[in-house]
């Protein structure tokens, strides 16, 4: 940040935070520049907060206040889904009108092993017919990696076919 601190207003068109952290340098770089803030929250201290697991530790305040000092300060707020805009405006008091909401998602025919599934399976020593449930996530209760094993069980035990030889 130091190295582009430099540059003159108008040399940026916006600057894009995501995250509470980067929020903060973000909303300091855009006041610099004169340029939009526009901010990407990912996750929520209040929303975690609100859904706190037995045994969880909650979201401090400065990071609840820093949260909620961005998004009044920012000028978009882009959320992942309908759900988490609906949360922005109802936990920090966002304006709807500066939320969009932006699916995350990949290309697939981009993105996607280079020799084929069959292949990355063989190179992973996997049965090509194994049925392999993945979870991309943190492990903690609130992102709820124990749904995903309830659910891959259940469905072993009402479709035996899916079940590794």
């Amino acid at each position: 940040m130091q190295a582009w601190a430099g540059h003159r207003p108008g040399h940026y068109d916006l600057v894009h935070s995501h995250y509470w952290l980067s929020g903060h340098v973000g909303w300091l770089a855009a006041e610099r520049w004169g340029v939009p803030l526009v901010h990407a929250m990912h996750t929520m201290a209040k929303v975690k907060n609100a859904a706190l697991a037995e045994g969880d530790t909650p979201e401090p305040a400065a990071r609840v206040i820093g949260e909620t000092q961005i998004v009044s300060a920012a000028d978009r707020l882009i959320a992942n889904t309908a759900e988490e805009a609906d949360e922005l405006a109802r936990f920090y008091e966002a304006d709807p009108g500066k939320i969009a909401v932006v699916h995350p998602g990949v290309n697939l025919d981009r993105f996607r092993p280079a020799d084929g599934r069959a292949a990355a399976r063989a190179r992973l020593g996997l049965p090509q017919d194994a049925f392999i449930p993945v979870f991309a996530g943190r492990i903690q209760p609130l992102k709820a990696p124990d749904i995903l094993l309830s659910a891959a069980a259940r469905l072993l035990e009402q479709d035996p076919p899916c079940a590794p030889a």
